[in-house]
């Protein structure tokens, strides 16, 4: 059975999604930052033109 709630009722309990998506989204930074030298080491990103790798 679905629970529906008036969200405009009450200012302080908004969208309750900003917070995870808030949360998911230092995760996601602090996990490239944490392996940066490995994602950049991949193969699949390195690319050569000419004499440039």
């Amino acid at each position: 059975m679905a629970i529906f709630r008036d969200m405009h009722s009450d200012p302080v309990e908004h969208d309750r999604s900003i917070e995870d998506r808030r949360r998911h989204k230092k995760l996601v930074e602090k996990a490239i930052k944490d392996n940066l030298a490995d994602i950049l080491s991949e193969e699949s990103i390195i690319g050569e033109s000419k004499n440039k790798r």
